[in-house]
């Protein structure tokens, strides 16, 4: 629980070829001064980690004088009771509790990154590897604990790869964003859907059991109306429910094989409505 400060600014004021901070208490942090738009590494990890390093880096967008940290929380965040972290943040923060595009959170570590003082806004890159990722699916962004729902909710990081950071443990993987947002410090490695709806841009209603339907697909649909068209705008079929899908089939007949139009709109879960329209080719 306690705060280790390094209050020298200077970006390398922090200098190591081995070892970490360590944090096994919510409330605990390591703490840097920051006074120029320039890297600052928290070189933080843990023991049961493969490779031990799951560093952060920061940079600030203003060169005025702020203090920021980091901490490792080396546990699920399910199984986190420690304690309460700076921005008020209580444990656990269970995994279920999530936004519907989270579609897996990483249950083997998480970060708290916290501003203390000062109002410059912060680039941060989440350093990992590629040995953290489930076996189905890369990690593709990081979500934060909101406080005020509270709940997992999707941050805005983009997915990157790493090399030559031997210090750190030579990390080949990072996930970086802007934050401009301090009222919450929890964040997590997840998988995010990024799929609203998905139309295939071809099929092939042939009877071989592959690609015989077109349907519209998504996972989140609270409402969906779909609607294809042949070349002469003639309606061949339309559905509201997204689990019946069209057989390329038009007044009880094979139709034409050629290019058809779509039209879907929809009301997806938690981001409002879409509509989305497109060319469709149909081969037999």
């Amino acid at each position: 629980t306690h705060k280790l400060h390094l209050r020298n600014p200077h970006p390398d004021s922090l200098l190591w070829n081995t070892g970490f901070v360590a944090g096994d208490s919510l409330g605990g942090y390591l703490l840097r001064s920051t006074d120029r738009n320039a890297t600052y590494v928290f070189p933080v990890g843990g023991l049961g980690l493969l490779n031990t390093y799951r560093a952060i880096d920061i940079i600030p967008t203003t060169a005025d004088s702020s203090v920021f940290g980091v901490r490792l929380a080396e546990i699920n965040p399910d199984n986190d009771y420690t304690g309460v972290s700076v921005t008020g943040s209580t444990g656990p923060f269970p995994r279920t509790q999530a936004h519907p595009r989270a579609l897996e959170i990483n249950d083997k570590f998480y970060h708290n990154v916290a501003r203390f003082h000062g109002l410059s806004n912060i680039n941060m890159k989440l350093y990992y590897f590629q040995s953290d990722e489930p076996s189905w699916h890369d990690f593709n962004n990081a979500a934060y604990w909101n406080n005020s729902v509270p709940r997992w909710s999707i941050g805005n990081f983009a997915e990157n790869t790493s090399s030559g950071l031997t210090t750190i443990g030579n990390p080949d993987r990072f996930v970086s964003s802007n934050i401009t947002d301090f009222s919450n410090d929890v964040y997590a490695l997840v998988i995010r859907d990024n799929l609203d709806a998905f139309v295939p841009q071809i099929f092939s209603p042939n009877g071989d059991g592959i690609n015989d339907v077109l349907f519209a697909f998504g996972n989140r649909y609270e409402t969906m109306n779909f609607i294809v068209y042949n070349r002469l705008g003639e309606k061949v079929f339309e559905t509201s429910d997204n689990s019946v899908g069209w057989d390329g089939k038009f007044r009880g007949k094979d139709a034409q094989p050629g290019v058809y139009v779509y039209y879907l709109t929809a009301k997806i879960l938690e981001e409002g409505n879409i509509t989305q329209k497109g060319d469709v080719t149909l081969v037999r």
